[in-house]
């Protein structure tokens, strides 16, 4: 069990909605349906679910299966956050797609702590190599909104997901300006596959990892779906990450689940809000902890050391 007062960090899924199709997105996943129905929450609700946890720390504005931007009172929410605490820790994740001088200077005049990351996506160095895998979004956009926000912050950094497709380019000298064009920078690999994804559309096969990081992946996965076929017979331990480091995941329509995976496989699972008191609330980790849910295979101790040593954390 863990109480609402000693949750730490929060995800938070804002809409459900997202201008973009990316091909790897979780929106592409026909068993995620069920997370892409458009809602906006009241600000004032968002804010009183917010203050059911007094000793929160960390927020990141990421968005599984939405864009962070298209909420309409995103101003307003991380105000919010800063003035409940100036120097809370916000990991801000968008595509920044959608030309908005105004926003984005508002955003950077609002984060000035070191705290506080925006993170910009770009997944290549010319628009041809961008698009491939951000579907339906403009570089120029994404680098101009950028600007706007440097102008007041320099807590921008540049995201570059590395593909098959754009591995070549991730090493040239086009991308080693781009990236410099930010405060910060930082390269990942994409892991291009999550358990039991099966997709609503096709899409290229070279924006999956390189060969032979997508074999490591598949083998990591094949070894965890017999651990959890086999768990009665051969009794498994599950380190939930979420339950260690005392974080997360909310749905667009408030619904609390241990992460954004929960969510995305096992949609019922999820702990009802409640405005009584923080007392009386607590969040139950058992059926977790009793390896319940296929996809907790990640948390899985055996497994979760062959993810460190991979170096994996499963971006798309």
């Amino acid at each position: 069990m863990l109480d609402y007062n000693e949750i730490k960090e929060i995800e938070i899924e804002l809409t459900g909605i997202c201008n973009l199709s990316c091909p790897l997105c979780t929106r592409n996943y026909s068993h995620a349906n069920h997370q892409k129905h458009k809602n906006i929450r009241p600000l004032n609700e968002l804010i009183e679910q917010f203050n059911l946890f007094p000793e929160l720390n960390h927020v990141n504005i990421a968005g599984t299966v939405s864009e962070p931007t298209l909420y309409p009172y995103i101003l307003e929410f991380v105000e919010y956050l800063l003035q409940r605490n100036p120097e809370i820790e916000i990991d801000f994740y968008s595509n920044a797609s959608i030309l908005n001088e105004k926003l984005w200077k508002s955003l950077g005049k609002l984060f000035q702590h070191p705290n506080q990351r925006m993170i910009f996506t770009v997944c290549g160095s010319t628009q041809e190599l961008h698009q491939k895998y951000r579907v339906g979004s403009k570089l120029e956009n994404v680098l101009q909104n950028a600007s706007w926000f440097r102008e007041y912050s320099k807590n921008d950094e540049c995201q570059y997901i590395i593909f098959e497709y754009n591995t070549e380019d991730s090493g040239s000298e086009e991308t080693k300006k781009l990236v410099n064009s930010f405060s910060k920078h930082f390269f990942i690999e994409s892991e291009g596959r999550r358990l039991l994804n099966e997709y609503n559309k096709s899409f290229p096969k070279d924006i999956y990892p390189n060969e032979t990081r997508a074999k490591a992946i598949n083998t990591l996965f094949v070894k965890g779906e017999k651990l959890f076929e086999n768990k009665e017979q051969k009794p498994v331990q599950i380190s939930c990450i979420s339950f260690e480091q005392k974080r997360i995941y909310i749905d667009q329509f408030g619904k609390i689940f241990a992460c954004y995976n929960q969510a995305e496989y096992y949609p019922d699972s999820y702990i009802k809000f409640s405005v009584e008191p923080v007392s009386k609330n607590k969040l139950d980790f058992t059926s977790i902890k009793n390896f319940s849910y296929k996809d907790c295979l990640k948390c899985e101790k055996n497994i979760r050391k062959m993810i460190d040593i991979l170096e994996l954390d499963f971006v798309c």
